[in-house]
């Protein structure tokens, strides 16, 4: 199985490295300043709060008062770890930084506010160890800020991700699991070229990947080699939108309302048991087809069907590529569509992370393709394991 993590968040960039590292015993924290995500889930039309805010004596705030001001974020547990110093106002409220925990219970952090120019501290917030042991989703916080004689001056907001690694991750080279540049081909003529030879590019029947669909155009053809290295994804694929159920097992399912008349029902809402029931009440059982040679082909069954993903690896031919799209949904699409939300990012990730791998060991050689629209799930894919671009 080649495992090639390419994910697409929508207009984000995708993210490929090469020999890049993975979490294997430490955690990746993740913070933004001011509450950009939230904001985004639940579609607010509220003016966004300013990541600083400082009071003034008259109770209006005075941020207005500095021309620039320099945040800096340290991790107090590593004092290796390299600071975060930006400087507000914001460039770009949606810039993550990073951390990397090997324990979270001792994992306190310090936001320090100076003048751009200077080095005096104006004011200064520690999150303590208990404010990060349990974080769902991306959670959000507001610290004081206090001076030098401790008095409160303002107050800084910030959101909160974890990504905790993955256990189940293949190590070896030359195990079940190819890494991305193992089974990358180097051309030698350009009649071999795959990146340069449309007739070789990938196929993905979809309907709902617009990013990885094939088009007839020069243009689109022109475009692809920047999107993917065509030498490694050569093939046919099937686009697989894949969901989990309440009780955590990955089905494969592309629409956000499950196809019960009268009620609004994600998957999220239902466990497998309730998942399957569903798929023999409505006659969408998997059935495999003995006949099915093709992507098209094999499109078109699962299209049709209620199905995990344990089973749709152990049917669909080893020779035919998967896009696994993972579709993740948030506080905002549940309020949009009326459904459940799905599981925190650990634990809607591992779980397909866990039947991928263990289908390795019966359908060796399969290319795979992670994809996503959500930017944490992507981040998520690539440092739980070694195995993707």
């Amino acid at each position: 199985m080649s495992n090639n993590g390419f994910c697409f968040p929508g207009a984000h960039i995708s993210l490929r490295v090469y020999g890049h590292e993975f979490l294997a015993q430490r955690c990746l924290v993740q913070l933004s300043l001011g509450h950009p995500f939230q904001r985004i889930a639940t579609s607010s039309t509220k003016p966004k709060p300013a990541p600083v805010k400082l009071y003034s004596r008259s109770g209006q705030e005075s941020l207005h008062l500095w021309s620039s001001l320099k945040l800096v974020m340290t991790s107090k547990s590593d004092i290796t770890a390299v600071p975060h110093s930006v400087i507000l106002p914001l460039a770009d409220e949606r810039e993550v930084f990073s951390f990397q925990v090997s324990d979270l219970t001792k994992f306190t952090l310090e936001f320090s506010l100076y003048p751009t120019f200077g080095s005096k501290v104006i004011g200064r917030a520690v999150i303590l160890p208990s404010t990060f042991m349990d974080i769902r989703y991306h959670k959000g916080f507001v610290a004081p800020l206090l001076d030098t004689q401790l008095k409160t001056i303002g107050e800084v907001s910030f959101e909160v991700s974890c990504i905790r690694p993955f256990e189940k991750a293949q190590l070896e080279i030359g195990g079940r699991v190819e890494t991305y540049w193992k089974s990358k081909v180097t051309p030698s003529t350009q009649s071999q070229d795959h990146a340069h030879s449309f007739q070789h590019r990938p196929l993905s029947i979809s309907t709902s990947s617009p990013a990885t669909r094939p088009s007839a155009t020069s243009t689109s053809a022109a475009k692809e080699p920047a999107l993917v290295t065509a030498s490694s994804l050569s093939g046919e694929y099937v686009d697989v939108v894949v969901q989990v159920t309440k009780d955590r097992v990955p089905v494969a399912y592309p629409d956000y309302n499950l196809p019960v008349p009268g009620f609004d029902i994600g998957v999220a809402n239902v466990t497998y048991d309730q998942f399957e029931q569903l798929a023999q009440t409505t006659n969408r059982q998997f059935s495999p087809p003995s006949s099915a040679q093709t992507a098209a082909e094999w499109f078109t069954t699962i299209s049709n069907s209620l199905v995990s993903l344990e089973s749709l690896l152990a049917a669909v031919p080893a020779d035919i590529g998967l896009n696994v799209q993972l579709k993740y949904v948030r506080a905002g699409d549940s309020k949009r569509y009326k459904v459940g939300k799905s599981e925190e990012v650990n634990e809607f990730v591992d779980p397909i992370l866990h039947r991928i791998y263990e289908a390795g060991r019966t359908s060796p050689g399969r290319k795979i393709i992670f994809s996503s629209f959500d930017p944490t799930v992507c981040t998520a894919l690539n440092w739980k394991q070694p195995n993707c671009e």
